[in-house]
């Protein structure tokens, strides 16, 4: 959705907090979202704007990143706004949120690139984080039964497999990634943003967790 086809409504509440929009262009790469751009106001303030219409998924999506931003403050792009506009106001629930614009490109993450290293430093920074507030992954990652809901509607998967075993292990997955610091989980090249100057950001943070200090041993199979 473009720019000009937002509810006048949610324009609003975009430019009471940044001023009148002049440009507003579209985000480089996908985006969960209905609208995603970078608006420049009267005076030259920018801001990236993302918008979801409907509850949803997606909306939910959309409210871990305002979550995960904030808990990543300085490496993710800062939250300026973020506002819920009624069905009864709008047309439709809409949930928009405007981030801190980041200036920079996308890293290379191919063999020997140079971005490598700025890469690794970042996901170091995340991982020492406290994420008081976010979901544990230990949470999504319970019920453990999986091995013996596959050998009931798949048989022919786990033929080979000691399921009573594999669940077993499988029971022992939620303390194991049970622990107090930021995940981003969805990391690839686009969602690191090299800023001139070599500074690296890392955005799209929409499905953050709580996991262990990286730092810690833990035994992932047997004592």
């Amino acid at each position: 959705m473009k720019w000009e086809d937002l509810p006048q409504q949610v324009r609003a509440v975009v430019e009471q907090h940044v001023g009148v929009v002049v440009e507003a262009r579209p985000a480089d790469g996908g985006s969960a979202s209905d609208v995603a751009v970078v608006v420049r106001a009267e005076g030259g303030k920018r801001a990236f704007v993302k918008a979801v219409a409907g509850v949803s998924r997606r909306m939910r999506w959309l409210r871990n990143e305002i979550v995960g931003n904030r808990v990543a403050a300085g490496i993710a792009p800062g939250v300026l706004f973020h506002a819920d506009l009624g069905a009864a106001e709008v047309g439709a629930d809409w949930l928009v949120v405007g981030f801190e614009f980041v200036p920079g490109r996308a890293a290379s993450l191919a063999p020997g690139s140079p971005d490598l290293p700025l890469v690794a430093e970042a996901v170091e920074r995340i991982a020492r984080v406290e994420a008081g507030g976010v979901r544990p992954l230990r949470e999504r990652w319970a019920p453990t039964d999986w091995w013996a809901k596959v050998a009931e509607l798949a048989p022919d998967v786990v033929a080979e497999v000691d399921v009573g075993a594999m669940d077993r292990l499988g029971e022992r997955v939620p303390e194991l990634v049970d622990g107090d610091r930021l995940s981003h989980t969805d990391l690839h090249g686009d969602q690191f943003r090299i800023e001139p100057g070599e500074d690296v950001r890392v955005v799209d943070c929409g499905f953050p967790v709580r996991v262990p200090d990286g730092s810690t041993p833990r035994s992932w199979c047997c004592d």
